[in-house]
């Protein structure tokens, strides 16, 4: 049975280090920064990712925050690699779909 992570100020370091560790190893700093932000400051996360969280229906400081930045920022930035934008890849190129396949364990797929 898993634990339940729960971040508030000053008791929560040991139990946030495994998620920024898996934030920063999955998406680089810019993410780490991110999941940081939502653990430490909800109120500032929800603000400056207003839209990514309207999207999912959030709108208040959860305790599952922290994990929720790390899921959006995921999604956003894999949005963001395989996207139509004129000389680039776009999400059904075969480039794309081979670096899909390789990331999540599949077969690419014809289309």
């Amino acid at each position: 049975m898993m634990g339940r992570l729960v971040f508030e100020k000053g008791r929560s370091s040991g139990k946030r280090a495994p998620l920024l560790a898996l934030a920063k190893r999955l998406g680089g700093t810019s993410l780490e920064g991110e999941v940081r932000l939502a653990a430490d400051d909800a109120l500032a996360y929800l603000k400056k990712f207003r839209k990514r969280m309207d999207d999912i229906g959030v709108d208040a400081p959860q305790r599952n925050l922290a994990w929720l930045a790390l899921v959006q920022g995921l999604t956003a930035r894999r949005s963001a690699t395989c996207s139509p934008r004129p000389g680039r890849q776009t999400a059904r190129s075969p480039a794309c779909r081979r670096r899909r396949a390789r990331d999540w364990g599949a077969s690419p797929t014809r289309t």
